[in-house]
């Protein structure tokens, strides 16, 4: 077992900036009044009926209630500019995360935001090395609106941006309470619990957005169409539902110079049931092939907590405090087969001495020979073998144990915005967020250090 640890915590100050305000024109009627806003891709206030040079597609209320979308990561779709974004992966180290990649330039060339502020990095990164945004530590109850410069941005926010920005707008004028259910039923099952709180005082206001989100989880044997890919389990060299390489188990002798030699015999336990009564592997040429089909899951099991709050505070006419916290937890369950056990120095296998209370091979001749009644009567001497193979690949148990990953994420957020006058405006913020990463995999071996302890 291995439980690997990974922590990943930012903080960043947002410096104070004085910004103009700049004057628009409008053809409004007398008594019209507009909110100041910025815009995703510039530091300059403006009212909203002022248009900005930079593309920008945005997702109001209205899209996302008919995305029905229960996770951020469904909203995506919805994007034209969306290339490259992982909505959700298998069998990698990245399940259950997901992150938004614009114009298909990579999600380190995607910045995501949260009302406009740096939203925090996953404790993990992609294939090629590059850090992003997990965007399923929040919960999509608390998006009011989602604004994508689908152009580049460097110019304000550095390199992080250079593909875009995804610009996420919470409801920070909620009031009431509200509450959801959403159960989603197909090859699995997924159930989705939401709520939200608000209200407002004399000089402020406090919200907050809970959401759980549970799935079962399916092994690719439970899909006809994979089964039926694969000939239904026919015990094929060339069906892929068989390995056909390093195997569940093999056997050689050990020459005088420590490498293999002689002929190979398959496990002895090679098609004979399993604990369960199933049988799951079968001997061809001298080789213990084992079922791959549910070795891993195509759909991992999954429990998510997200919370994400927010306050303000008018502390005078022309000074507003702010703050956010949000916190994430995410659970996810795959599956792991039996791993190969081998080591550097014997041979591309694993050396089981002559000793080991459970070796009743003997060498008769040159020859390989399993012969526990022999060894037991004491007639004959176990002989030192190197095995290649896969221990616990399912000839004496489940094809599967649970992988278990783990991420834990955290952010808060703490400022002000100022009026100075009618032409200058003042704010700073600070952001701090630490995310942490766990993993646990079973029938993960270190041979070399297990063979010197052996």
């Amino acid at each position: 077992m291995n439980k690997i640890p990974n922590s990943s915590i930012t903080a960043s100050l947002t410096l104070i900036a004085m910004t103009l305000v700049i004057p628009v024109q409008t053809t409004a009627q007398e008594g019209t009044t507009f909110e100041e806003i910025v815009v995703t891709g510039s530091n300059i206030r403006r009212n909203r009926d002022f248009d900005t040079p930079s593309p920008i597609q945005t997702l109001g209320l209205e899209e996302i209630g008919s995305a029905g979308a229960g996770q951020v990561q469904d909203l995506f779709k919805n994007l034209s500019v969306n290339a490259g974004s992982e909505t959700s992966t298998s069998q990698n180290g990245r399940q259950g995360v997901s992150q938004f990649s614009l114009r298909g330039l990579g999600v380190s060339g995607t910045l995501t935001l949260v009302n406009g502020r740096r939203a925090g990095v996953s404790p993990i990164s992609s294939d090629d090395g590059f850090f992003f945004t997990d965007v399923n530590q929040y919960p999509v109850n608390m998006i009011e609106r989602i604004e994508v410069l689908t152009d580049g941005a460097s110019a304000t926010y550095g390199s992080e941006a250079v593909s875009g920005v995804v610009n996420i707008i919470t409801r920070n004028n909620f009031e009431g309470s509200e509450f959801g259910v959403e159960v989603r039923d197909a090859t699995n099952t997924a159930v989705s619990l939401n709520a939200a709180f608000g209200s407002a005082f004399e000089k402020g206001h406090f919200s907050t957005f809970i959401n759980y989100y549970t799935q079962d989880g399916n092994f690719r044997g439970e899909f006809d169409w994979l089964r039926a890919r694969d000939n239904d389990g026919n015990q094929l060299a060339t069906a892929s539902n068989w390995d056909s390489g390093t195997g569940a188990g093999r056997y050689n002798l050990v020459d005088v110079d420590g490498n293999r030699t002689g002929n190979t015999v398959a496990d002895p336990a090679c098609g004979q049931p399993n604990q369960a009564g199933v049988i799951n592997t079968f001997e061809s040429s001298d080789n213990c092939r084992y079922s791959f089909i549910n070795q891993r899951r195509l759909i991992p099991e999954e429990d998510r907590l997200q919370i994400f709050s927010q306050f303000d505070y008018n502390l005078t006419d022309n000074v507003k405090l702010f703050s956010e916290f949000s916190y994430s937890q995410n659970e996810i369950r795959d599956g792991i087969g039996g791993a190969v056990l081998r080591t550097t120095t014997d041979d591309g296998g694993f050396f089981v001495p002559a000793s080991h209370p459970f070796n009743y091979f003997t060498n008769s001749g040159g020859t390989l020979v399993w012969n526990p009644a022999g060894i037991e009567a004491g007639t004959v001497a176990a002989a030192d073998v190197i095995f290649r193979g896969r221990p616990q690949a399912g000839q004496d148990g489940p094809l599967a144990d649970d992988i278990t990953r783990k991420y834990d994420n955290g952010r808060f957020v703490l400022g002000f915005d100022s009026y100075l006058s009618d032409a200058w405006s003042l704010n700073a913020s600070y952001m701090y967020s630490r995310t942490q990463f766990s993993d646990r995999q079973p029938r993960s071996y270190n041979a070399d250090a297990f063979r010197e302890i052996g």
